[in-house]
C-alpha cells in the first residue's frame, strides 16, 4: 500500500471514529432528553396527585377504649362496611361512637350483636352510649329541648329496611337522639403501589399518633437516600401542627423530585402522603345527620311531631336511604318504619 493510500485509510478511520464519537454523544444526549421528559411527566403526575388527595381531606380512624393499661384510646380502622355511594364531597366523620350493621349483625368496638336479638341489640347500643365517645349535650332526658347525643351508623347497602329501622328504635331506647349515616364517596386520586413498611409504621396501635408520623418519616427518608430533601425536613418536630407538617410536604414533595432528577421511591413518597392524610384508616365518606326518635317518645309534648318515614320491610338500604336523606335535607326529626 502506498503512503497516499495509508494516509487515506487513516484519515477514514479518524472520521469513523469522529462520527462514532458524535453518535454515541447524540445518543447520551437523546436519552439524556427522555430521561427528563420522563421525570418532568412523573413529576407533573405527582403534584396533581397531592393537589387532588390534599384537596378530599383527612380519613380519621375509629378509637376505641380507653385501654385500662394505658389509659388511652387505640385508633383503628373504619368498620369494614360495604356502603352505599353517593356522587358528594368527602366531609371529616364526627369524633364518636362508630356503629355498624352489616351481614345482619351490629357492631360497637369489640362487640357484636344480631340485629335479631333486640336484648344483646339494647345492651350493645347502651354500652355505646355510655362511651366516652358519645357526648351528650344539655340536660334533661332523650327529646327533651335541651338535650343532644349522635351515634355514627355505618349501614352496609344490602341491609334489610326493617334491620335498619330495628337499630334506629333501639338506639333512640339507649338515648341517642340523633344519627349519623354514613355513606361512602369515590376519591379522584388512585391508592398508590403500597409501601408496606410504612403502612405497618402509621397503622400500629401501640404508638400515638405523632410517633407513628415521626417514624413513618424516618422510614421515608431511609428509602430515598438519594433525594434527602424529601424526608430530612419531616424528622423535625413540627413547630404548630402535624396539619402544618403535612401540608409542607405536600407544597414541596414535587420539587424535591425534581431536583432529583426523579431518583426517589416514588411508591413510598405517595404511600407517605396516603397515611398522613389517613387512607390507610379507610376509603372516603360523607354522613348526614338526621333527628330520631320513636312512638313512644313522641308523646306529643314537644311540637311538631316526629315525621314517619317508612317503606317495605324487605327492601336494601341501597334503595331506601334516599328517603332518609330527603328527611335529613328537609331537617325532619323521624321515627323509622316499616310497612309489607
Amino acid at each position: 500500500m502506498s503512503r497516499g493510500a495509508r494516509v487515506l485509510t487513516l484519515a477514514g478511520l479518524v472520521v469513523g471514529l469522529a462520527l462514532a464519537v458524535v453518535g454515541a454523544a447524540n445518543v447520551r444526549v437523546a436519552e439524556r432528553a427522555a430521561d427528563e421528559e420522563l421525570c418532568a411527566a412523573r413529576v407533573g403526575e405527582l403534584r396533581l396527585w397531592l393537589h387532588v388527595l390534599a384537596q378530599e381531606g383527612e380519613v380519621r380512624p375509629e378509637s376505641v377504649g380507653p385501654e385500662p393499661s394505658t389509659e388511652r384510646y387505640v385508633d383503628r380502622p373504619l368498620p369494614r362496611v360495604a356502603l352505599v355511594q353517593l356522587r358528594e364531597a368527602p366531609s371529616p366523620l364526627p369524633a364518636i361512637a362508630f356503629v355498624s350493621l352489616g351481614g345482619s349483625t351490629v357492631r360497637f368496638g369489640d362487640s357484636s350483636a344480631s340485629i335479631d336479638d333486640r336484648d344483646a341489640v339494647d345492651r350493645l347500643m347502651k354500652r355505646a352510649g355510655a362511651s366516652a365517645l358519645t357526648p351528650t349535650f344539655g340536660f334533661g332526658r332523650p327529646d327533651a329541648f335541651m338535650f343532644h347525643q349522635p351515634v355514627v351508623l355505618f349501614v352496609a347497602a344490602e341491609a334489610r329496611w326493617s334491620e335498619v329501622t330495628t337499630l334506629v328504635d333501639r338506639a333512640t331506647r339507649a338515648g341517642f337522639t340523633s344519627a349519623y349515616f354514613v355513606f361512602a364517596v369515590k376519591s379522584g386520586v388512585p391508592a398508590p403501589p403500597p409501601s408496606p413498611r410504612i403502612v405497618a409504621i402509621a397503622s400500629d396501635p401501640r404508638e400515638v399518633p405523632y410517633a407513628r408520623e415521626q417514624a413513618a418519616a424516618r422510614e421515608l427518608a431511609r428509602l430515598n437516600p438519594a433525594c434527602p430533601g424529601v424526608g430530612a425536613p419531616l424528622l423535625e418536630a413540627p413547630r404548630w401542627s402535624g396539619d402544618a407538617h403535612r401540608a409542607a410536604f405536600v407544597a414541596r414533595a414535587a420539587d424535591e423530585v425534581a431536583a432529583c432528577n426523579c431518583r426517589v421511591d416514588l411508591a413510598a413518597i405517595k404511600t407517605f402522603a396516603w397515611v398522613r392524610f389517613g387512607r390507610h384508616w379507610g376509603s372516603l365518606t360523607v354522613s348526614h345527620e338526621i333527628e330520631i326518635t320513636n312512638a313512644d317518645r313522641d308523646d306529643g309534648s314537644r311540637l311538631p311531631r316526629a315525621e314517619e318515614v317508612a317503606a317495605p320491610a324487605d327492601k336494601p338500604w341501597s334503595e331506601t336511604h334516599a328517603f332518609v336523606l330527603d328527611a335529613a335535607n328537609r331537617k325532619a326529626r323521624v321515627i323509622l318504619a316499616t310497612y309489607p
